[in-house]
């Protein structure tokens, strides 16, 4: 009786040692340094750090116990494969506690596993696996420096002492995991706020139901309401998201919703509502955000207020205009010159392609320059045309048609001999037009019209 009374003294006090442990190593030393209470030599405290299921597959000695201080440092924080040693493999693969009395005859050892405990002086050992909710934590061994220094009843005080460590590890374990996720999970949230609170862009999250519960000062100052940064004075905040919209946006909005609420993305540009009822140029990029079963948390969106882009981009657009119109005035004007030769009679030089829209700023510039100068002849230099086929061809008698009306001749110079071929082939008449072989042929012409003519200076 007394020796069952001994035992559970023992076991409490290892309880009570590992009730004031948070870390796991904290605790395998509280369990350590137990185990050494009840009379042992030595002992280990092996946890997994890498598993195969629910079974370690290399162990760690986390505590090591040891009557002779020197020994105490001996294989702690060593790793241990557990394919290496074949006892302790069974052992935790079997959940059940083994009793070697002899290490030096003992036949369930392998000679690797003799040799490492007999360079300890271990000649006998308890190993007891540590199990929580049928999970293999680590193992336990309990060594004494005599043979048969156990006893079967011994096995009971061991196990309990490792299930019940094994609980406290496995414990510790998920209270430092939930603590380290919690910890990972402020600093994510600090790092946002921080990003979001200097941001110059608008970020709001509203929940599925659409209300808001986060908006940052760059939202604020957008949309035109109050912010404090040292108080609780944020007025976007429990407003529903639509507040932000004009009608004719809303319905466009809440139609997208339910696709946000999927966790898909929208953008899209349209007018943003003001506090004061006054609209700005908003660009909104909306998404949803999901939970890891796919359910909605929130709608988080990124806005910016894009009404002086817009008001710059409507500028440029009116001074690229302004610019293109320039330009094609300025070519217009160079695609047909007016020179004039005397105050009745003007030369028009064509050079290049004569399309239907040059041909009409060619008429213009004609008819134009008949009024201003009031001539009376207008000479068409065709040297520099290219092709002169039957479209052009009708674009020459349509202007000198138009020049008649105006009461001026037009005469046609510059016609070579393979021009003249091409538009006999084509059938083209150019009868009502007086034609010369030269611009030098038709100022003679003109002049003579005039009664004028070129003489020599006396």
């Amino acid at each position: 009786m007394s020796a069952e009374v001994d035992k559970l003294s023992q076991f409490l006090d290892v309880s009570r040692s590992l009730s004031r442990g948070r870390e796991v190593n904290e605790l395998c030393r509280s369990v350590a340094s137990g185990l050494m209470r009840t009379g042992l030599d030595r002992c280990s405290v092996v946890v997994g750090v890498e598993y195969d299921r629910d079974v370690p597959s290399v162990g760690q000695g986390m505590a090591i116990g040891d009557v002779n201080p020197e020994m105490r440092q001996v294989h702690l924080h060593a790793l241990h494969v557990t394919a290496d040693y074949p006892t302790i493999q069974r052992i935790v693969r079997n959940r059940e506690p083994v009793l070697v009395e002899d290490v030096e005859t003992d036949e369930r050892l392998t000679d690797r596993e003799r040799e490492f405990m007999l360079k300890l002086g271990v000649q006998s050992v308890i190993v007891c696996p540590m199990v929580s909710r049928n999970r293999v934590t680590g193992y336990i061994l309990a060594e004494k420096r005599i043979k048969r220094g156990f006893t079967t009843d011994d096995l009971g005080l061991y196990q309990a002492i490792a299930d019940y460590a094994a609980a406290a590890i496995e414990t510790a374990r998920i209270v430092t995991t939930m603590e380290q996720q919690i910890e990972d999970r402020t600093r994510e949230v600090a790092i946002f706020h921080a990003l979001a609170e200097n941001a110059t862009y608008g970020v709001w999250m509203a929940t599925p139901e659409g209300v808001v519960n986060y908006a940052n000062r760059a939202t604020h100052q957008i949309f035109g309401y109050e912010y404090e940064d040292a108080g609780d004075k944020r007025e976007m905040i429990g407003l529903p998201v639509n507040r932000f919209l004009t009608p004719q946006v809303r319905g466009q909005f809440e139609a997208q919703w339910r696709s946000l609420l999927e966790g898909k993305a929208w953008q899209n540009e349209f007018d943003g509502l003001c506090k004061d009822g006054s609209t700005f140029s908003l660009l909104m990029v909306a998404f949803g955000i999901l939970d890891a079963q796919g359910n909605p948390l929130a709608v988080a969106s990124i806005n910016l207020d894009v009404t002086e882009q817009k008001q710059l981009e409507a500028e440029q657009d009116r001074l690229n205009r302004e610019i293109i119109n320039a330009h094609e005035q300025l070519i217009g004007e160079l695609s047909a010159p007016l020179i004039p030769v005397t105050e009745s009679i003007l030369v028009l030089p064509l050079v290049g392609t004569v399309d239907s829209v040059r041909a009409q700023q060619i008429m213009e510039s004609l008819l134009e320059g008949v009024e201003n100068y009031d001539a009376q002849v207008v000479i068409i230099d065709i040297t520099g045309v290219p092709v002169l086929d039957t479209a052009v061809a009708n674009h020459l008698i349509q202007i000198a048609n138009a020049a008649s009306l105006l009461g001026a001749k037009t005469v046609l110079v510059g016609i070579v001999p393979r021009v003249a071929q091409t538009l006999v082939e084509l059938g083209v008449d150019l009868s009502i037009i007086t034609t010369r072989n030269n611009l030098q042929g038709g100022v003679e012409y003109a002049l003579r019209t005039q009664g004028l003519r070129i003489a020599p200076i006396a």
